[in-house]
């Protein structure tokens, strides 16, 4: 399909595959699905409002904002815009999965990404300039989110062999891709990472073997945390209500308050503040380096 102007319907559009494109408005009253193939939608902007089904790859990319329901891929599913982009739930491999599904969702606005919950076979990146924000996310592969007004997620779970990385929209150059066009994170977690300008928090657990968390703001956790090697750098404070549990190092340098609960590393645990540091009980396999004020 392809238009100059509006492209609309009022009903369900339901077909095998969907390739279309537009330079103005994209509507569909009550939910695009494809039973044997992609969506690849381009058009100025998308309104959705019940969602989409793919039984293969969802691929949307809007010159303004994009609005959409649910959206869930047998396969992966790309997100692009200047605007905002908000949607409802989404899964990509997970539901009906086509057959080897790489399960990749990535995501990026130079505005604000707003979603509901995240259940993906593979990665998740989201990347937006103004804010990020999300229900819980469960990414095996890993879990990127980068931005610069801040970010406010649900509980965040990987696999024992996936990251969790979040910090400014600046590093999103250091993803790669490969030749089928899913992501590469090894140079950006092998990069020191760059504070996002805001706050950072989850509200609830974390789980993952890699955790960095960097931010201008408040770096908040608000459930038990069981992760490997883990990196929290603050300009304000972090807040740790749940334990931490480490299989390797936990480092933590806040400008300005430290609050935690009960600690246990595996490896080192180095801890500075530039203000008041409070902590339940602490406990590693290697050095203990506690500094406050």
């Amino acid at each position: 399909l392809q238009a100059i102007g509006n492209l609309e319907v009022r009903g369900a559009l339901v077909t095998g595959g969907l390739d279309a494109n537009t330079t103005a408005l994209f509507r569909v009253g009550n939910g695009i699905t494809a039973t044997a193939g992609s969506v690849t939608l381009s058009a100025g902007s998308f309104v959705v409002p019940v969602g989409i089904r793919a039984s293969d790859d969802i691929r949307l990319s809007a010159v303004t904002t994009m609005n959409t329901g649910d959206l869930s891929a047998g396969d992966s599913l790309f997100l692009t815009a200047p605007g905002s982009i908000i949607t409802g739930n989404i899964d990509a491999g997970t539901v009906n999965p086509a057959p080897l599904a790489s399960g990749v969702l990535f995501a990026t606005s130079t505005d604000f990404i707003s979603t509901g919950a995240i259940n993906v076979a593979g990665s998740a990146t989201l990347s937006g300039e103004l804010g990020v924000f999300t229900g819980d996310i469960t990414a095996p592969g890993g879990i990127a989110l980068l931005d610069t007004g801040g970010i406010e997620t649900g509980a965040l779970t990987t696999s024992d062999t996936g990251f969790i990385y979040i910090a400014s929209h600046l590093s999103l150059p250091q993803i790669g891709f490969d030749t089928a066009g899913n992501p590469l994170f090894a140079d950006l977690l092998a990069s020191a990472p760059t504070r996002l300008i805001g706050d950072i928090t989850v509200f609830g657990p974390v789980s993952t073997s890699q955790f960095v968390a960097a931010a201008t703001g408040n770096v908040s956790v608000s459930g038990l945390v069981n992760a490997g090697r883990t990196s929290l750098s603050s300009g304000g404070d972090v807040t740790l209500t749940g334990s931490f549990v480490g299989s390797d190092d936990l480092i933590v340098v806040a400008d300005g308050n430290g609050t935690f609960d009960n600690i246990t590393a595996a490896g080192e645990v180095s801890i500075s503040t530039g203000l008041v540091l409070q902590l339940a009980a602490v406990e590693a396999g290697d050095r203990i380096s506690l500094v406050a004020g």
